[in-house]
């Protein structure tokens, strides 16, 4: 198998599970300057992989897409890839950055104390490597928890880290001044296929039954709204929705206008502020069209952020006695 990316050689154990992304430390060689450094990676081995360790064309046309997607992205907030190469039995295996924890395990863990400042932070990091993915011209298709990466520090209860994951399911997408300018050595001459991605995060226009369909990065906006939800409510999304099959709840999507509903009180779903209440409601809108953009989704978080870190100084203030300036309130 060709090797793509920063390495020429990986020092790999002879077997690696298939399924699991497993930290390693791996030799590599580096192109550059021909010197071996050891690193603590993230092997990540295909869940298609066979028992015997065998594997498809398609398959190995899916790792080596994922690989030339990944060896192009160069971004604080996108995940950092070292390299590819296969083990004695022939897996594929991609190698990117160690990070400490995925969103899903941190959102759902008791021991990790999230702020609304933290929430915020994380959800801003993410709204970065979105804007980055869509400037790149591509559209991520699968945004959700697990897709994102997070380093968080247990002594400090501090994120030093978010970065996006899992851009095999990646598209390029059209130029908007060039619409014919698409990056056919990734996708070829294939249309953007429907049904991709995870369902309740998966925008309306994404769970249609044609098979191939048009659609923008404004999916990626959708999922972010269902996350931006989930991040702050710390629920997964459409639990409190009543038992529903997945043919029924994407149906209610789609037809019903459904969202999620948090099972929280009222005071406490009121303590998010109303400017994210009126993101996540833009974001998660069935009109592509009327949904923000990734670019406006970083600028409005970062005035939300700003905003918040100045009401927190502001209440040191007035708890100093020292009074309060004048700027409205976060809403």
């Amino acid at each position: 198998m060709k090797q793509i990316g920063a390495v020429t050689q990986f020092m790999v154990p002879e077997r690696v599970k298939p399924g699991e992304n497993v930290v390693y430390v791996v030799k590599l060689t580096r192109d550059d300057d021909n010197k071996s450094d050891e690193f603590k990676v993230q092997v990540i081995v295909p869940e298609e992989v066979g028992k015997d360790g065998s594997f498809n064309l398609v398959l190995n046309y899916e790792a080596m897409h994922e690989a030339k997607i990944l060896n192009k992205l160069k971004h604080p907030n996108i995940i950092s890839f070292y390299g590819m190469s296969e083990t004695p039995q022939n897996q594929p295996i991609l190698c990117t950055e160690l990070m400490d924890k995925s969103l899903k395990v941190l959102l759902y863990s008791t021991q990790c104390l999230l702020t609304l400042q933290i929430k915020l932070h994380i959800s801003l990091e993410i709204a970065k490597g979105l804007e980055y993915l869509h400037e790149q011209h591509y559209v991520h298709r699968d945004l959700k928890p697990g897709n994102i990466c997070v380093n968080y520090n247990d002594q400090n209860r501090c994120i030093t880290g978010v970065k996006l994951i899992d851009c095999g399911g990646s598209r390029a997408i059209p130029v908007p001044d060039t619409p014919d300018q698409i990056d056919t050595s990734v996708v070829g001459k294939r249309r953007m296929t429907a049904n991709v991605g995870t369902p309740v995060y998966m925008a309306p226009e994404l769970t249609s039954t044609d098979k191939s369909t048009n659609y923008h990065n404004s999916v990626d906006i959708y999922s972010f709204g269902i996350l931006l939800w989930e991040i702050m409510y710390r629920e997964r999304p459409y639990a409190n929705n009543g038992a529903q099959n997945m043919f029924t709840l994407t149906r209610n999507i789609i037809y019903d206008n459904t969202r999620p509903t948090s099972s929280k009180s009222n005071e406490k779903q009121e303590a998010i502020p109303i400017a994210i209440r009126e993101l996540w409601t833009e974001c998660w809108s069935h009109e592509p069209d009327k949904r923000p953009t990734a670019s406006q989704l970083v600028r409005r978080l970062t005035k939300l952020v700003h905003r918040l870190t100045y009401e927190q100084e502001l209440h040191l203030i007035v708890t100093r006695g020292d009074g309060p300036r004048n700027q409205p309130a976060l809403t």
